[in-house]
């Protein structure tokens, strides 16, 4: 199964706890349980690697070979993400620190 905005769902059930399972910590909802410090970054961990293992499921073959078929591959996108990629890297090469900005983009 795949998942629809895991940001949404991790932060809005375990930051805030406006959504289930409601957990949060005291300060940031109206909840009786939860940590919104960790809890949400366990919680946002775990739906990308469920994620993950459906994109693994349908995208291979029985010998374990990827199959994407060409109708998917779209250049555009592809592209934007080199490029992306590609300055994100030089920026850290050059010492920034994009932890904080990589978990905000999440």
């Amino acid at each position: 199964m795949t998942f629809n905005e895991p940001r949404v769902v991790s932060t809005l059930g375990f930051d805030n706890g406006i959504n289930s399972p409601n957990r949060c910590s005291k300060q940031f909802g109206n909840c009786t349980d939860g940590n919104s410090t960790t809890e949400t970054y366990i919680a946002a961990h775990h739906l990308i690697l469920n994620h993950a293992e459906a994109v693994k499921t349908y995208r291979m073959d029985d010998l374990g070979n990827l199959k994407f078929p060409k109708s998917l591959y779209d250049i555009n996108r592809v592209n934007f993400y080199r490029s992306y990629l590609k300055e994100l890297k030089r920026a850290m090469d050059d010492g920034a620190n994009v932890t904080i900005y990589l978990l905000g983009q999440f």
